[in-house]
């Protein structure tokens, strides 16, 4: 059962169009029921941030609580690839004590659709802010720069065999953040992975939620 806290918005979901903006916060019921953790990474080392030129940091994923946030983030954000076919390299999903956010462009309302139904299917989350721009050229655009950067990386010595992914995501303004998220076995991969990015398209806003794991 979804029911509506709030609504900012100049449409409904119902008749939202192209440009437009689709921003709810939802109270999500039917996530209260923890659900059994397959394939859970290995623990992840302590790491201290470093902020970088252009206003994001090296480690967005620092503490006990926003590494374990970080890694149920992964794990609704593969859902959403993997069981309801949408791509999430154009989104930025957060979480926080079992609070979410997710923003950044979309199709059509079909993708609005299937996010909601995948986060409410995988649990976890007992409020969810949606922030969603239906803007499929501009999503394109984003998407083709998200797959740019990710093949940037993975052409890099130390990175190749990472689990590292990529997203663009686009705010209302038109500046673009870039969205790194997966896991990296030692620190210095994770900044050279932010590096790289920066030196590729120093434009860019950085934010980088890599956690370091042990072998």
């Amino acid at each position: 059962m979804v029911s509506a806290l709030a609504t900012r918005s100049t449409c409904t979901a119902e008749t939202l169009c192209p440009g437009q903006e689709y921003h709810k916060v939802v109270t999500l019921i039917d996530l209260m029921k923890p659900r059994p953790q397959d394939n859970q990474p290995r623990k992840p080392r302590g790491s201290s941030g470093r902020a970088d030129s252009s206003g994001g940091t090296f480690d967005d994923a620092k503490g006990t609580d926003n590494v374990h946030d970080e890694l149920q983030t992964c794990k609704l954000i593969d859902g959403l690839e993997f069981r309801h076919g949408v791509d999430p390299s154009t989104l930025d999903l957060q979480i926080r004590h079992g609070r979410g956010s997710i923003r950044g462009l979309v199709t059509d309302q079909e993708e609005i659709d299937a996010i909601r139904d995948s986060l409410m299917e995988e649990g976890g989350i007992t409020d969810l802010e949606v922030s969603l721009r239906i803007a499929p050229t501009m999503r394109e655009e984003d998407r083709d720069l998200a797959r740019s950067l990710q093949m940037d990386l993975e052409n890099v010595r130390g990175l190749a065999e990472a689990d590292i992914r990529v997203a663009c995501v686009q705010s209302a303004a038109g500046q673009r953040t870039v969205v790194l998220r997966g896991s990296v076995t030692r620190m210095v991969q994770k900044q050279l992975a932010g590096l790289v990015v920066l030196r590729r398209h120093d434009e860019l806003r950085l934010r980088n939620r890599l956690l370091v794991v042990g072998r």
